[in-house]
């Protein structure tokens, strides 16, 4: 195959990956719309058509490195056992015990970060209908 052939049809792909990719991210997130969610989880799952969907709710997290200096005044003790030195948490379940043991420190945190939505993860999987007996 010539290179303005494979140049061609490799753009033609990209292009339809690229769309496919952009209306499965609308589905997932009419799909997330759409699942059922226990109290306080975020995971979920959705079922229809034959198949099961384990969606997986995301946070994007910004942290405000200037107010995280601050907050570092403060609660050096707990900033330390919670963030790396370049102001990012250790882990978020680290972040998250440190928090609950000390609410003004959790307040803190929240301060010094912005939560947005991020794009719901979401896995398909076919799943076999149930058969009536025949008996």
């Amino acid at each position: 195959m010539e290179l303005n052939d494979l140049l061609r049809e490799g753009e033609a792909l990209k292009a339809e990956i690229d769309a496919k990719k952009a209306r499965l991210k609308e589905i997932n997130l009419s799909v997330a719309q759409k699942a059922h969610f226990k109290t306080g989880s975020k995971t979920g799952h959705a079922v229809g058509a034959g198949i099961r969907a384990k969606v997986t709710l995301k946070d994007n997290i910004k942290w405000d490195q200037e107010r995280l200096k601050k907050l570092r005044e403060y609660y050096p003790d707990q900033f330390k056992d919670g963030f790396k030195p370049e102001y990012k948490p250790t882990s978020a379940q680290v972040l998250e015990v440190v928090a609950a043991q000390h609410k003004d420190f959790a307040d803190g945190v929240k301060w010094a970060c912005t939560v947005t939505p991020g794009a719901p993860q979401v896995s398909y999987e076919p799943i076999e209908e149930e058969v009536p007996n025949a008996a």
